[in-house]
């Protein structure tokens, strides 16, 4: 009698789920992607995971690189391009920083999802939020091939009218204090003389007609 209701009670007794284990570097993943449906291993994910975060990394820090040299070429050489070219030393260096930032942006947000996918806490929404980065940077590639093809065009257009530009402004050097303080810092900084060549100077009048009358 004593041994039946011990085994009643054992059999009522509540039962423990078992721990969750991680999953093993061979457990095999199902992959919708078309038809049929492919089997991954958990290696293999992780090994596309840390890939991704190398490359993400790599964009980012390319990214934030491109976004610092824009903003130097602003500061630094602005002023120079707008002297020969109006208007295309805002252009070109606002064209370069643009897509950078929204390149810095994408990336950090895909790395966050990355890190998020391999989450213990389920998240279905994560797919979605992939998916759609995943597009807009596949639109931003597109956009970027699109701007280098309007810079380059523009920069083999215009490569003689920035010769005649810089030589427009060196006819002001001897009128123009500020087009003379821009084109001998120019020269200096680039170690260059003239346009093309120093003979650029032989035709342009680079003194002072002024000083040269009252010196007489």
């Amino acid at each position: 009698m004593f041994s039946k209701t011990v085994a009643k009670k054992l059999l009522r007794a509540p039962k423990f789920p078992k721990p969750k284990q991680n999953p093993s570097a061979f457990t095999a993943a199902n992959i919708k992607c078309g038809k049929p449906v492919r089997q991954v291993t958990y290696q293999t994910i992780k090994f596309l995971a840390y890939v991704s975060a190398v490359f993400l990394t790599g964009t980012i820090i390319f990214s934030i690189v491109l976004f610092i040299s824009s903003v130097n070429i602003k500061n630094h050489l602005g002023h120079y391009i707008n002297m020969v070219a109006s208007g295309d030393g805002d252009v070109l260096p606002t064209l370069q920083a643009i897509p950078a930032l929204f390149f810095l942006i994408m990336n950090i947000m895909l790395g966050i999802v990355t890190y998020q996918l391999f989450d213990a806490e389920r998240r279905p929404t994560l797919n979605w939020i992939l998916f759609i980065l995943l597009m807009v940077t596949l639109l931003l590639i597109f956009v970027i091939f699109i701007l280098l093809f309007v810079i380059m065009q523009h920069i083999y257009k215009t490569h003689e009218e920035l010769h005649n530009g810089i030589v427009d402004a060196m006819k002001n050097y001897s009128s123009n204090s500020l087009y003379k303080a821009h084109i001998d810092r120019m020269q200096i900084e680039f170690q260059c003389c003239g346009s093309k060549k120093h003979i650029d100077w032989y035709s342009i009048p680079w003194y002072d007609s002024s000083l040269v009358k009252k010196g007489t």
